[in-house]
């Protein structure tokens, strides 16, 4: 059996031609987005010169595909949306879950912080949305025995407002109270609304 291409007159290709344009095709868009990072880089103006030079050799080493570990082996990232990060596109749950990773791993090396604050991932807010979640969860067990015996006064963890919009929330114990913050949309990085409860 095979393919019949009825561009070309008397051809025929083998069936895993098929599977080979499907790959074909993946790379190719995998290669837009790493083109389109690059391109993004390319455009910081020269304050950030050295370490654009810095991100471009490092994503250089890298395959078009596959995972990355970052932070340590727990944390996994498809590599794809690994270039997404330096875009303009926008960020989902994994470069999220990324990002909460860091911040805790900062956290971890601050002994003032690592005692009162913890820092949740994506996982924490989904078994808050699901009440049947909620009561057999571990991680909900983990926190809540933190706070009642272990001292932590702090709970930082993100949630997808409107599916469309990422905001930071903090629940702090020992004032008991809840804040939001969000990124208001200025020139000004600092620019932050932040609302308390």
């Amino acid at each position: 059996q095979s393919i019949i291409d009825t561009r070309y007159v008397g051809s025929r290709l083998p069936l895993y031609a098929l599977t080979y344009w499907l790959k074909i095709e993946k790379a190719r868009e995998a290669q837009r987005v790493w083109q389109m990072a690059d391109g993004w880089m390319r455009q910081r103006d020269e304050d950030t010169a050295d370490d654009v030079l810095k991100a471009r050799n490092g994503l250089a080493k890298l395959p078009w595909e596959g995972e990355y570990c970052a932070l340590g082996p727990h944390v996994t990232m498809k590599i794809r949306s690994l270039a997404t990060i330096l875009s303009s596109d926008w960020y989902h749950d994994e470069h999220i879950d990324l990002f909460m990773a860091h911040i805790a791993e900062q956290v971890r090396h601050d002994p003032v912080l690592a005692r009162t604050v913890i820092i949740a991932g994506l996982g924490f807010p989904t078994v808050l949305a699901s009440p049947a979640r909620r009561k057999q969860s571990r991680l909900v067990h983990n926190y809540t025995a933190a706070f009642k015996t272990g001292g932590s006064e702090r709970l930082l963890f993100p949630a997808h407002v409107n599916e469309n919009h990422w905001v930071a929330i903090e629940v702090n114990f020992q004032k008991r109270e809840i804040a939001y913050g969000q990124f208001r949309a200025t020139t000004d990085a600092n620019d932050t609304d932040i609302y308390i409860y």
